[in-house]
């Protein structure tokens, strides 16, 4: 009609402009062409490590957890994943014990939030600053310890029964680099939570933890 005024124009977006690659992106690319190629020569083991790697990042990509916490969760996964599949763990003496400490303090805080999303353990925001830290610190660190056991029995029951050579080194050794690692996780998720973490009003979890202090 004659008064009505015309619809703004919607411009095309431009196929040219190059786009910033984010870095989980990078990690499932590359993750996938490297699997492809070691199925393509014939290292299947490696090939399967490595498609279990891409499945947990994709699965992780969906739970729409705190874009920090989702990196250093990726990041977790590929020191697993690449390692076994390069055969990192045999090749390089260090990296064994490495891995052992940085898998819990990478994985663990963003594990705690799922929980708390889920509702399995306490919000970090659910009590005051103070007592709220003091239960991520605690809780994280246990946390960590127990996965840690955990996996060192899987392990060692796959070396066992299944023939496979997935266990390096002593294992206290690896529990003493995964009780640091889950210190450091703990320290790292108090310390976001004290620096402002419950201000993210963006991110699901955070959402959620200022609706129960609501």
């Amino acid at each position: 009609m004659g008064g009505q005024e015309p619809e703004p124009a919607v411009e095309a977006p431009d196929r040219l402009t190059p786009r910033r690659l984010e870095p989980f992106q990078f990690f499932c690319g590359v993750t996938l062409v490297r699997a492809l190629a070691m199925a393509t020569a014939g290292a299947m083991a490696g090939a399967l490590f490595l498609a279990a790697t891409l499945m947990a990042l994709l699965v992780l990509r969906r739970l729409e957890i705190p874009t920090g916490f989702e990196l250093s969760f990726a990041i977790g996964i590929v020191l697993q994943g690449w390692g076994n599949a390069l055969l990192l763990f045999e090749r390089i003496a260090w990296y064994d014990k490495a891995v052992h400490f940085l898998t819990p303090m990478l994985v663990v805080p963003p594990l705690y939030l799922l929980l708390a999303r889920a509702g399995a353990v306490p919000s970090p925001w659910a009590n005051g600053l103070r007592r709220g830290t003091l239960g991520v610190l605690v809780v994280t660190i246990a946390l960590g310890i127990a996965l840690a056991a955990v996996w060192e029995v899987i392990e060692g029951s796959a070396d066992r029964w299944l023939g496979t050579s997935l266990a390096h080194g002593e294992t206290i050794d690896d529990l003493y680099s995964s009780l640091l690692g889950s210190v450091a996780a703990g320290a790292v998720l108090a310390w976001w939570v004290m620096s402002g973490g419950r201000d993210l009003a963006a991110e699901r979890v955070a959402a959620e933890a200022l609706a129960e202090r609501g």
